[in-house]
């Protein structure tokens, strides 16, 4: 990536620091440990307004060097760049985006510390915002780590003299953000003030408006929700069938023998009655005694 992160950022203090910067990172693994990063840098449209108007190849486009760039990766990395343009918050940034796929943890670890090293060279203060990103697998969960610094950016842009009406509300909407899409279900998140959960998806936002350093974990199962394994449905639902056919085979046996009413045996085709004596004393009709009864 050499000096691409470095280049956009300072261009960005060059003007005084009058606009506000988006870096974004969004992960997102797979059970197995393969999957894809993207890197999306860019400033606000007021921004590159003011840039184009400078005049220039670097006026036209910024990231255009960038661009350039990307051809040199390592081709397992599949690294592809495109125009980003997106709304995130108030504020509408484009810039580059830059997608890439990783085989394993060990290739996704590498993509982030080029990001880092190259990002970490700019005297931008939003540089300096995330460190030591890396994802570790212990068998059974995926655990994410790294730091983060967050600075007050309005603050600095002062510290540089380069103080400008109302620029301390526009750095306010810069983003810095780390987002990670994990496979199964997440169990623990820190630090809880600048993490959000929404399903398998944990997204970091660092502060813009204050000093702080904060220790980033995330731990996740390595499978589980939609992207879990559907054998127990299917061995339950196989279960449920044998079943159904065992009651089935059951009943439909029951009906091939005649009904006999309760109290009663059969013998030869005949019902007896075990109180036919009984019954003939007391005036009842005993078949064993009708003459017309075929023996």
């Amino acid at each position: 990536m050499k000096q691409w992160m470095s280049r956009m950022l300072l261009g960005v203090l060059a003007i005084a620091l009058s606009g506000c910067v988006a870096s974004q990172v969004e992960t997102t693994i797979s059970g197995d440990g393969s999957g894809t990063n993207t890197f999306k840098v860019g400033m606000d449209a007021e921004t590159m307004a003011m840039m184009a108007s400078m005049g220039g190849t670097e006026g036209e486009d910024p990231f255009k060097q960038t661009k350039d760039d990307v051809s040199g990766y390592p081709a397992e990395w599949s690294a592809t760049t495109s125009d980003w343009k997106e709304k995130l918050g108030e504020t509408e940034f484009q810039g580059v985006q830059i997608n890439m796929k990783f085989a394993n943890l060990a290739t996704l670890n590498e993509q982030l510390s080029q990001f880092l090293t190259d990002s970490g060279s700019s005297d931008s203060p939003t540089g300096q915002a995330l460190s030591n990103l890396k994802v570790t697998d212990d068998g059974e969960t995926f655990t994410v780590s790294g730091n983060a610094m967050a600075t007050d950016l309005a603050a600095a842009a002062e510290s540089e003299g380069a103080g400008m009406p109302g620029m301390g509300d526009s750095l306010k909407k810069a983003v810095i953000v780390w987002q990670v899409t994990l496979p199964g279900e997440v169990s623990s998140v820190e630090p809880a003030d600048i993490a959000t959960v929404n399903g398998s998806t944990v997204t970091w936002k660092i502060p813009v408006d204050k000093t702080a350093q904060y220790t980033l974990k995330a731990v996740s199962t390595k499978s589980g929700g939609a992207g879990g394994s559907n054998l127990p449905l299917i061995l339950g639902g196989v279960g449920l069938l044998v079943v159904l056919a065992g009651v089935g085979f059951f009943v439909m046996s029951r009906r091939k023998a005649a009904p006999v009413a309760a109290g009663y045996q059969q013998y030869g085709g005949q019902t007896y009655d075990p109180n036919a004596q009984q019954n003939q004393q007391q005036g009842y009709y005993d078949p064993n005694n009708d003459p017309n009864r075929k023996q």
